[in-house]
């Protein structure tokens, strides 16, 4: 069974990851801090980006994956096309949200308008899966 867009997900994912996991080392080896964040307000915020990032993602890929592993019962083009927007959605407000925390001081936008779309992207995965396992 071919799953592009559970693929294509975990694949931005997993680098956004690293890249983030590279934040946090750097700012470890940049201030001398190897437990905790010493007080360090921008280690505190790439450690957050990154911890964030990690409670989020695993819940969303899992709904996805189960969301088109079910689609095939449903209409595949115009639920494709939507569960393709919804991961990328997500995708991009991860995206945003972990480079407010990993590469700014301050960017609130980046902050909001990323959480607001992994967010609502999650929310909105929850029918859909549902909807393609009960059709």
């Amino acid at each position: 069974m071919e799953l592009p867009i559970t693929t294509l997900s975990t694949i931005a994912l997993g680098a956004l990851y690293i890249v983030l996991t590279i934040r946090v080392f750097g700012g470890r080896r940049s201030t001398g801090v190897s437990l905790g964040d010493g007080d360090d307000m921008m280690l505190t915020r790439r450690i957050r980006g990154q911890g964030n990032f990690v409670e989020n993602v695993p819940i969303t890929l899992f709904l996805i994956l189960v969301a088109e592993m079910q689609s095939v019962s449903v209409p595949p083009d115009l639920f494709t096309m939507v569960l393709a927007i919804t991961a990328a959605a997500f995708v991009l407000g991860r995206i945003l949200h972990g480079y407010a925390f990993a590469f700014t001081d301050n960017w609130p936008f980046g902050r909001v308008v990323g959480m607001s779309l992994s967010f609502f992207s999650t929310a909105a995965l929850v029918p859909l899966a549902l909807f393609a396992a009960l059709t």
